[in-house]
């Protein structure tokens, strides 16, 4: 599909749109092509390209606020583009139980370009303001994410060291299971789930 073809957030192709404004400007520069319409077609061409130029006052707040809403949902989605692109959010979509690869800041795109927010967040750390967006956070501050980014790869040999690891099945306890074993620790992983735990 080229891009004439796509269609817009108004719902019409540019193409459309440019055939519109043909279309009037030609009743402009030819006003004896109005004598060719119906009274009925032409009253109603009339009428709509009036109400379209000339809104009453409610007709010209309701366009303000649209056109704002329209302004302020492009960057919405925008940033939730962003905030979808971390790569936290990229690794709640593989599967929980597959056993991911050991992270390295190659693989987790340190060389990915930070977005910048339109809109400030707070931190849900230290609850300061940012728009920087980190490339594997999406909820901290630039130097918080930074922080607990480095904390994710920091380790320490715990051979001969027996872990306890409750509710192992997902998330932090299971990650927190393969940390563990990688560190050399002997792991003892509990959960109600043993069937999930296994794989």
């Amino acid at each position: 599909m080229s891009k004439k073809n796509k269609k817009d957030e108004a719902g019409f192709a540019g193409e459309e749109i440019q055939k519109m404004i043909s279309l009037l400007n030609e009743f402009v520069d030819n006003s004896e092509q109005l004598a060719l319409l119906s009274d009925e077609q032409r009253v109603a061409l009339l009428t709509a390209a009036g109400k379209l130029s000339r809104p009453d006052k409610i007709e010209a707040r309701k366009r303000i606020h649209d056109i704002k809403y329209v302004k302020k949902q492009r960057v919405v989605k925008k940033e939730k583009n962003a905030r979808q692109a971390t790569g936290i959010r990229r690794a709640r979509e593989s599967d929980v139980f597959s056993a991911p690869l050991h992270i390295s800041h190659d693989s987790c795109g340190c060389q990915m370009k930070e977005a910048e927010l339109n809109s400030p967040r707070n931190c849900y750390v230290c609850k300061a303001q940012f728009t920087k967006l980190h490339h594997f956070y999406d909820a901290m501050c630039p130097r918080c994410a930074e922080f607990n980014y480095q904390k994710r790869f920091q380790t320490a040999s715990l051979k001969g060291q027996v872990a306890l690891i409750t509710g192992s099945r997902l998330k932090i306890g299971y990650q927190s299971s393969l940390m563990m074993l990688r560190a050399g620790a002997t792991v003892i992983a509990t959960t109600r789930f043993l069937v999930d735990s296994a794989l």
